[in-house]
C-alpha cells in the first residue's frame, strides 16, 4: 500500500482486522496460569520440614547455569552427582584442594535448595548400585 493520507482509511481496516485475528487467536490460546503460580513459587523461599530454603531466580545467570547443568540430557539415564554438576558449571577443574572444597559445597548447597523446592528427589541407594556393590 502506499503511505499518503489517501490510504489511511485502508489503513485503519487492515490494522483493525491484524488486531481482530490477533484476538480471536489470544482467546484460543492455553491457560498458562497453574505455569506462572508454580514459577512464582520458585520465586519466594520456601520451608520445607523445618528449614527455610533460598528463592531461586530463573533470570539470574547462576542460577539459569544450574538449571541446565541439572537439566542436561545425559542425566537422564543415569542420574547426577555434585560432581558432574561442578563439571558443567565450570570449564576448568579446581586449581587447588580449597579450591575444590569450595566447589563441591557450592553445589551441595544448590542442590540441597532445588530438592527443598521439589524440583529433584533423590533416588535411594544409588551410590552403592552405581559402584557395584548391589541394591
Amino acid at each position: 500500500m502506499r503511505k499518503g493520507v489517501a490510504d489511511l482509511y485502508r489503513f485503519s481496516q487492515v490494522g483493525r482486522a491484524c488486531n481482530e485475528r490477533y484476538l480471536q487467536a489470544l482467546a484460543a490460546a492455553p491457560d498458562h496460569r497453574h505455569g506462572i503460580v508454580a514459577l512464582e513459587r520458585l520465586c519466594r523461599p520456601r520451608t520445607n520440614h523445618g528449614r527455610r530454603h533460598a528463592r531461586l531466580n530463573p533470570i539470574d545467570s547462576k542460577d539459569l547455569a544450574l538449571f541446565k547443568a541439572v537439566l542436561a540430557g545425559e542425566h537422564v539415564i543415569v542420574a547426577f552427582r555434585n560432581t558432574n554438576i561442578q563439571q558443567r558449571l565450570w570449564a576448568r577443574p579446581p586449581t587447588d584442594y580449597l579450591e575444590a572444597k569450595r566447589r563441591c559445597a557450592y553445589v551441595s548447597r544448590q542442590i540441597t535448595k532445588l530438592h527443598g523446592h521439589g524440583l529433584i528427589a533423590k533416588v535411594p541407594r544409588t551410590f552403592a548400585h552405581s559402584r557395584g556393590f548391589g541394591a
